[in-house]
């Protein structure tokens, strides 16, 4: 019973990480779509900015930078939160069939306990009905003796 509950735990688990998993995603796209409407954002700004000093295209192209690495490391922090989701979750699938394997292992040997307890019953019912007909034996002897002995 334990490994049931055990294993249904896991089971919970990985479904809530699937589901992590997926929220993740999700913000992923969301945050890659922000990403790309404020790099079309900067390019406008460059665009507009050709007419202007040189000093407010360099302020451009500094905000531009630092968007861009401000991108790159929501992309890190996104692409390492997929590889820590999917390791997590690639652990609780081997738990899962670690599981598995030892519930099997248990239903056969409970299978074999009950192929040993149902020939144990047998056996024992075969040794009650020898007892019976060797108890059998002697009352049909007095009572033939005593009708004999009536008559």
């Amino acid at each position: 019973m334990k490994l049931l509950e055990s294993n249904r735990k896991l089971d919970q688990s990985s479904k809530k990480k699937a589901k992590q998993l997926e929220r993740e995603r999700r913000e992923n796209d969301l945050l890659r779509q922000t990403v790309e409407e404020k790099q079309r954002i900067v390019e406008d700004m460059i665009k507009t900015a050709k007419d202007k000093k040189d000093e407010q295209i360099e302020t451009l192209k500094t905000a531009r930078n630092s968007e861009e690495r401000k991108n790159k490391e929501y992309e890190e922090e996104i692409s390492r939160r997929l590889v820590e989701a999917e390791r997590e979750n690639m652990r609780l699938k081997q738990v899962i069939m670690g599981k598995d394997r030892t519930i099997t292992s248990l239903s056969e040997r409970c299978a074999a306990n009950d192929d040993v307890t149902e020939v144990a019953k047998q056996k024992d019912e075969l040794e009650n009905k020898a007892l019976q007909e060797r108890v059998k034996e002697p009352k049909q002897q007095t009572a033939a003796f005593k009708k004999n002995w009536n008559k």
